[in-house]
């Protein structure tokens, strides 16, 4: 591997006994990932490691550098307790690693030289945005349909978490790479690339900060991807919808192949100052209005994830959805042992042992 696709050689010796990096898969927001074999979990398997470099944490100037170790070693992601979900990148584990010192940054807050890791379960390499890119001719419509199920129901699940992930887009949607599932229209997706999520642990709880101007618009350029930004993300003031309006526009992106950038921007603006692009009117009548809704530039107007998912858009999708949606194998299920001691969501019981039944069901 080049040097710039290696994790770093101070860290490597405080990693995990037995780890093993296999390859270098690419990178995400903030830092790189790797395929790495030999964790105790999963012996037969590689997972994916993320490693980025510990300022990254230090994005809340009023944390100290202990704070922000603790901020996220209790998970600035998920937390341990966290459920597994189907269409949901699952988290195994995460680990911190300092080079034994600090550093004042530009704005006088001491930082820590270091990387922080996190584990998740391995992906197809290529994403959803490979995906779009390498299928523009006629899409079949019943499979949308059932990719954006699968993705509204990661986002109710997300946000029940009491999370919004706010950097939602096609370079953040993967492909299930186990047990069977494949690269492409037999495939399953999966939400991951967490770098960007905020807690807010009511979903009527709106995340605001009292910034200047300036700041306002470094945020929105930090935060997330403006192509698939919410309008209201310019005001710095919102909740999870606004992962509802990114979910919106990728249905758009899905459905409708648009063969030049220009034209995919001409509909996304277009649907941002809440009018009706020429494209998304040729479509049937449950598709224009499933895309117009999501879309809402009034957030008080746009659904919640839960709520979509009763949208008639999905009415002949829902027996599919039964069959693509696989409940946890007996692999998975001694692996994830500690996850699902939560609260159910299938049988809204603590603890539930038969959960990978349920997923079944669902």
């Amino acid at each position: 591997m080049e040097p710039e696709n290696r994790i770093c050689d101070i860290c490597a010796d405080s990693w995990p006994v037995g780890y093993k990096v296999e390859g270098f898969i690419g990178k995400g927001s903030f830092g790189k990932v790797f395929r790495v074999s030999g964790h105790p979990y999963h012996p037969t398997e590689t997972i994916a490691v993320k490693e980025f470099p510990t300022s990254i944490l230090f994005d809340d100037k009023t944390l100290s550098y202990n704070d922000a170790r603790e901020k996220f070693k209790e998970g600035m992601w998920f937390d341990k307790g966290t459920q597994y979900h189907p269409y949901v990148i699952a988290f195994a584990n995460r680990f911190f690693v300092s080079h034994g010192g600090t550093r004042l940054n530009s704005d006088g807050i001491a930082i820590a030289d270091g990387h922080a890791y996190i584990e998740m379960e391995e992906c197809h390499q290529k994403t959803l945005a490979d995906w779009l890119q390498e299928n523009m001719n006629v899409r079949p419509i019943k499979i949308m349909k059932i990719w954006i199920r699968q993705l509204l129901s990661a986002l109710e699940f997300i946000h029940d978490q009491g999370v919004i992930h706010r950097d939602l887009k096609p370079q953040n949607i993967f492909f299930k790479r186990t047990h069977g599932a494949s690269y492409g229209l037999d495939g399953n997706l999966k939400i991951g690339d967490f770098g960007m999520i905020k807690r807010c642990f009511d979903e009527d709880d709106q995340v605001e900060k009292r910034l200047s101007s300036r700041e306002i618009r470094e945020h929105n350029k930090f935060y997330g991807t403006p192509m698939y930004n919410a309008p209201e993300k310019s005001t710095k003031k919102y909740n999870n919808k606004v992962d509802v309006f990114s979910l919106g526009l990728i249905a758009a992106e899905l459905i409708i192949p648009m063969k030049k950038e220009r034209v995919r921007d001409a509909v996304f603006e277009i649907l941002k100052a809440g009018n009706l692009p020429k494209l998304v009117a040729q479509q049937p009548i449950e598709v224009r209005n499933f895309i117009m809704l999501a879309t809402k530039p009034e957030p008080e107007l746009r659904p919640f994830a839960a709520e979509l998912l009763e949208h008639d858009f999905f009415e002949d999708t829902k027996q599919k959805l039964r069959i693509v949606e696989v409940h946890l194998s007996k692999a998975e299920f001694a692996s994830f042992k500690k996850v699902i001691k939560g609260r159910c969501n299938g049988c809204n019981k603590t603890p539930c042992e038969t959960r990978a039944f349920h997923w079944q069901k669902m």
